[in-house]
């Protein structure tokens, strides 16, 4: 199978469409997850302090960041490269106050549920559907998940168990936020669902879930 590449995954996960990339998503547990991977990235980023509040970084700190990556002038650096060292600065500069990449959006908790153990599963956590500048967002924090062979994917259900939307991959911390596609009624899909899913290309719930709640509403 022939993965997406990291720019468009990336665009994905700042909230850039795109339906190639998004049906791929479908079949490939593995862009998955690191799409998941990137929206956490992405939403610490934004979460952090106002550009107002930071003050200019010390000559120093970019003297550090220079020397340790040895990089000189006119130095041809690699994309996939550039992509690792945004990623990483995202974190340092935000450690340190020196920059935001984005205002933080006004984020606003609109329902919340416990994620409960399935029987036998050891799993716990909480979901929160909330309301940010660019939609609803659903935010996912597991605790106690089993390092095992196979992928976690976060899922929206009917009150029934019929009826089922796949939100995305859940990374290894147990922590993601999703945005939600515009125009879903969370009321006909209140119930939140973490499950493992084996890495078989089949893109249907594996039915085996680790934990469970409904957002009430």
């Amino acid at each position: 199978m022939t993965h997406r590449d990291a720019d468009r995954l990336a665009l994905l996960a700042l909230g850039e469409p795109d339906p190639a990339a998004e049906s791929h998503l479908v079949y490939c547990p593995d862009c998955t997850a690191e799409l998941a991977a990137l929206r956490e990235v992405v939403t610490s980023a934004r979460s952090g302090p106002r550009p107002e509040e930071l003050q200019a970084p010390p000559d120093q700190v970019w003297k550090r960041i220079s020397a340790e990556l040895e990089l000189k002038p006119g130095r041809r650096i690699r994309r996939d490269f550039l992509l690792v060292l945004a990623a990483c600065l995202v974190g340092v500069l935000a450690g340190v106050g020196v920059v935001s990449l984005a205002d933080r959006p006004d984020v606003r908790t609109l329902s919340r549920a416990a994620l409960e153990p399935l029987p036998g599963k050891p799993a716990h956590g909480a979901a929160e559907v909330q309301r940010t500048g660019s939609g609803l967002r659903l935010s996912v924090t597991v605790d106690d998940l089993p390092r095992v062979a196979g992928f976690y994917e976060v899922w929206l259900l009917d009150r029934a168990a019929g009826r089922l939307i796949s939100v995305g991959g859940l990374p290894a911390s147990g922590r993601a936020a999703f945005a939600l596609p515009a125009g879903l009624d969370l009321a006909e899909f209140p119930v939140v669902d973490v499950s493992l899913e084996p890495y078989d290309g089949d893109p249907a719930h594996s039915k085996n879930s680790f934990a469970r709640g409904t957002l009430p509403g």
